[in-house]
Parts: structure tokens; sequence; C-alpha cells
């Protein structure tokens, strides 16, 4: 066992010379060596790689040019994506997920663009690119299920206002929770009295004017939950230090 440990040592001491003797043979091409040999050292200094996030900014900016694009798309390919109660009772379960990229117009579009830069400025060091993604995804799915199965009474919805609900809950609770974050704390509360107070007064006429449609509160009621629910598993996680 001595015997391994040395050469273990004598390995890790002997590495950065050998390294750039071979990086050196190599030049200037050789990128896929140059990485493998930046693997083998990591791997001999009993280090784990560094894997490098995806940058939660440049995630939310692609989205946004997304949601751009899906808005300028033809009528005809909207209503093959947005969320309908009969289609998704025939099997288009696809809808489940796409028609929360779709909008009823565009100022719809730029409100709920920035609403989702806005989510990310309220983000910690914990979210990155690749959970942004995955979480928005079980957002949308979990809205438009509560929608096909508690509220058969709406028969259409398009938009990413439910899934902000639940972003903006996953985001601010765990502080509130874990740090006793003051500010979190009256964020979070002002958006749950705002959506109740938009849920017994009625959605703002002029609001539906400017977004070119009726605003469905229950999206926002089931993205809020679905925060509420995911924000619980964050904190989970955290406490047991996973």
């Amino acid at each position: 066992m001595d015997c391994q440990r040395k050469h273990v040592v004598q390995l890790r001491s002997d590495f950065p010379s050998v390294r750039k003797t071979m990086v050196d043979r190599i030049g200037t091409g050789g990128h896929g060596l140059r990485a493998g040999l930046a693997m083998a050292e990591t791997r001999a200094c009993g280090m784990k790689p560094i894997v490098r996030p995806v940058a939660l900014w440049q995630c939310a900016l692609a989205l946004c040019m997304l949601v751009a694009v899906l808005q300028a798309l033809p009528p005809s390919w909207r209503g093959v994506l947005r969320y309908e109660e009969q289609a998704l009772s025939a099997g288009q379960w696809w809808r489940a997920l796409t028609a929360h990229g779709l909008h009823l117009s565009w100022p719809h579009t730029g409100i709920n663009a920035c609403g989702l830069l806005l989510c990310c400025a309220l983000a910690d060091a914990t979210w990155t690119g690749r959970r942004l993604l995955m979480r928005m995804a079980a957002l949308s799915v979990l809205v438009s299920l509560l929608l096909w199965t508690i509220s058969p009474q709406v028969h259409d919805y398009v938009g990413l206002s439910g899934v902000l609900y639940g972003l903006i809950v996953w985001m601010l609770l765990p502080p509130v929770l874990l740090q006793r974050d003051a500010t979190a704390a009256m964020v979070l509360l002002a958006v749950i009295g705002w959506l109740s107070w938009q849920s017994w007064a009625g959605p703002d006429p002029l609001e539906q004017k400017l977004i070119g449609g009726y605003i469905v509160t229950q999206a926002h009621w089931f993205g809020l939950l679905g925060g509420f629910l995911g924000a619980l598993i964050s904190c989970c996680r955290q406490l047991l230090g996973r």
C-alpha cells in the first residue's frame, strides 16, 4: 500500500512536466489531444473534471428568440401547437408543452419575454440554463395536465405566464425558507396577492385588450402550485447536501 501511494504522489508531481513536453511536441494543433491531457491531469491529481454549465442568461435569451419565432409562424402551424382540450384528449400530447411557447399577440409575447428575463434576474447561483429548461418543461406539462383534468371548461390556451408564475415561486421560496430572505418573502407575497386579487376581481379589461384575449387565471394558479412543489423539492435537496 505504501508503495502504491508513493507511485501516486510521484505521478502527481511528474505530470505537469510530462504534459508540458507533450504539448510542446503537439504544437498548435491537436486540440482533441490537449483536451484529453487536461482530463487525464485532473484524474491523476484526484480532481473531478470541470463541466461548464450552460449560462442562464444565454438560455433565457435563446428562449425569447424561440418564442418570437413561434409567434411569427403562420396561423395554421400555430393551430397545431396550441393547447386544445379536445386535441389533447385525442392523444396530441405535444400540445401540453408547445402551447406555452405560443402567445395571443406580439404585446403578449413581449410581456412574457420580459417576465422570463425578470425571473432570471431573481435566480440565485444554483440555477443554470439546463435547470431552467428542465423546470420550465416540467411546469408547462403540469399546467397543461391540470387544465385538462381540473378545468375542462378551458377549451384552448396559449402563453408562458403560468410557467412564469411557477418559476417565480420556485426561485423565491427556497431563499425564504432556508435563508429567511425578507426581500424574497415580500416579492413572493406581492405575486400571490396580485394573483389573488386578479382571481377575485376578475382579469383587467385593459390588460386583456392589450394581449388580445382572455386571461386564464387557472393556469397561473396551476403554475404557482407547480413552482411551490418544485421549490420544496429543491429545499429538501439542499438540506440533504445534494
